[in-house]
């Protein structure tokens, strides 16, 4: 948990807002999956900005029993509020990157888990690694190719850490 501005950009210690995550994964069943090729994007069901529904705090509570007073007090406090808003995080394993004279970079070809810390890293990456496949190669579509081949395993190996470090975290029963 930590303190944000609120979303008119006040930082004021008595205006700011307090963020603080949950990690709730979604049940396969509950879980839309959209599938094309080797890409998935799963869309966890979640609430609107509200109170959690009652099946869901029991839940947290449960989870948060373990934790100090102080962080029980601070996550009972934010749902008093009403103002809880859900943040579904969507990972998007790396599919096709290049297709003809079209590449695609960043967070449009994949998606880690914000616990990953990578999503500027990756785009980053992905822009670098296809401006040396367009300067090493002749024709646009091997080096999209060669772009391709590149940065797919590492981008699969970051979604998967952020997948693997949400697991810490939460149960998949």
């Amino acid at each position: 948990a930590y303190p944000i501005p609120t979303y008119a950009g006040d930082t004021a210690v008595d205006a700011q807002l307090i963020n603080w995550g949950w990690y709730r994964p979604t049940p396969a069943a509950a879980a839309q999956v959209l599938l094309q090729g080797p890409s998935r994007v799963l869309v966890p069901h979640a609430f609107a900005e509200g109170p959690p529904p009652e099946a869901w705090r029991s839940e947290l509570h449960a989870a948060l029993a373990p934790w100090p007073l102080e962080v029980r007090d601070l996550v009972e406090k934010t749902l008093a509020t009403g103002r809880v808003v859900p943040h579904p995080v969507h990972e998007v394993e790396p599919g096709r990157l290049a297709r003809g004279r079209i590449a695609l970079v960043g967070d449009v070809a994949h998606q880690a888990s914000p616990i990953t810390g990578a999503g500027a890293r990756m785009a980053m990456s992905d822009a670098l690694t296809l401006a040396s496949a367009l300067g090493a190669e002749r024709e646009v579509a091997p080096a999209l190719a060669r772009y391709a081949s590149e940065r797919s395993p590492a981008a699969a190996a970051v979604v998967a850490s952020g997948q693997q470090a949400g697991r810490r975290f939460a149960r998949l029963d």
